[in-house]
């Protein structure tokens, strides 16, 4: 589930992936993408970020497919 704290950190994601700050992220895999969530996941409070974090792998494969 997607909820407003997560929606908002869509612009974090996008930069952690587009705008690397580590060389070794560099190829555009799932892995990356998998970075860049929980890199961005990291600015919401505890519960909230391990309620995201948690549901993280089941949304990317999803979009995987």
């Amino acid at each position: 589930m997607v909820t407003a704290s997560t929606t908002s950190l869509m612009g974090v994601v996008q930069k952690h992936y587009f705008q690397l700050q580590y060389e070794e992220f560099a190829s555009r895999t799932m892995w990356s993408l998998s970075n860049a969530f929980t890199s961005a996941l990291k600015q919401l409070d505890p519960i909230p970020q391990f309620k995201a974090t948690a549901k993280l792998g089941e949304f990317l494969s999803r979009i995987q497919k």
